[in-house]
């Protein structure tokens, strides 16, 4: 990226985070969606793809994310991933470190301006992100917070080196946007859309790698779905964060509903969404199994429980409530 001072996107719902996030070419995630990944791409004469699922959306919109003239040039091990969901002008086979390398060590020089370039797209990430960041920050107030204050909160709270394991659908979009990782093996996530992994993948994460820390940040609905892992990590005291975003509701659903314009939206019916009323208590749940929970009262409340991760000697719950999609202005 640097030889061609080239903009990098990770692919939608990126499963792990294998360029840092800080770097002056990062450009953040393709949206899970046709119609933006389209408008995104329509800016660049040429894509290339390294070892990702690089085009798959979530959510259906009309028309094709790769926009007419797009090159494609697809680097993968799996020869089956080579043009699989879309033409590619050039598609290589091999093992993927050895190849990039190779690749970057035939690219000194081709591209004069990529210093430029470089300077050129920093500032304008640079930019986007500040933006980003103030819009989350002039939302910071009591529970129940705003997502993207929440969110913020989370990401700047974490200690260097901490590893998030994601599973908070609508909530982890905006930890995406905020989240600065610039070490391997810091992001845990699944492309695919199954539930109730998190809880798990957070205990198996802090299990396999003991000198990190480890902070889940979890759906409500999610964590429903996986609750009894508390119960795992209490019994073999693994110094697990669990931090619960919690909107009372399967928010991503409902999302869906309104982008297809069916009749739950029209009539504001989401018939099995809501997680209240009776209202699920967090504390007392992560109490059942034997866990320690705590409530933020507000987005910096929250920030402070998570910097506190560190010197975690035991599992334990944090409940962040946020507002829902009633809530929305």
């Amino acid at each position: 990226a640097e030889r061609l001072g080239a903009a990098v996107y990770h692919q939608p719902m990126n499963d792990g985070i294998d360029f840092p996030t800080g770097h002056p070419l990062y450009a953040g995630m393709l949206p899970p969606h046709n119609a933006v990944i389209r408008e995104k791409l329509s800016a660049y004469d040429v894509a290339f793809i390294a070892g990702c699922h690089a085009f798959m959306p979530h959510h259906y919109t009309p028309g094709p994310a790769v926009p007419d003239g797009l090159a494609i040039v697809q680097v993968d091990e799996d020869p089956a991933e080579i043009g699989r969901n879309f033409a590619v002008r050039h598609g290589l086979t091999g093992d993927l470190s050895e190849t990039l390398w190779a690749l970057a060590g035939h690219l000194d020089g081709l591209v004069p301006d990529a210093r430029e370039r470089i300077e050129r797209l920093g500032a304008r990430h640079a930019e986007e992100r500040a933006k980003v960041e103030e819009a989350a920050k002039a939302a910071y107030g009591a529970s129940p917070m705003d997502p993207a204050a929440a969110a913020h909160a989370v990401a700047s709270g974490l200690p260097h080196g901490t590893v998030v394991v994601e599973e908070a659908i609508t909530a982890g979009l905006k930890l995406r946007e905020v989240l600065r990782q610039d070490l391997p093996r810091s992001y845990v996530h699944t492309v695919g859309g199954g539930l109730g992994w998190g809880i798990g993948a957070a205990i198996g994460t802090r299990m396999g790698d003991p000198d990190r820390p480890v902070v889940a940040v979890l759906g409500d609905g999610c964590a429903m779905f996986g609750l009894q892992g508390l119960w795992s990590a209490a019994r073999y005291e693994i110094p697990v964060a669990f931090v619960v975003m919690n909107n009372g509701e399967y928010r991503t659903l409902k999302n869906t509903l309104d982008q297809s314009g069916g009749s739950s939206a029209k009539h504001g019916e989401y018939v099995g969404m809501d997680l209240a009323p009776p209202a699920l208590d967090w504390q007392s749940a992560a109490r059942l199994f034997g866990i320690d929970a705590v409530r933020a009262g507000s987005a910096a409340e929250l920030r402070d429980a998570v910097a506190g991760v560190k010197a975690l000697d035991a599992p334990l719950l944090i409940e962040a409530p946020i507002t829902g999609h009633g809530d929305d202005a």
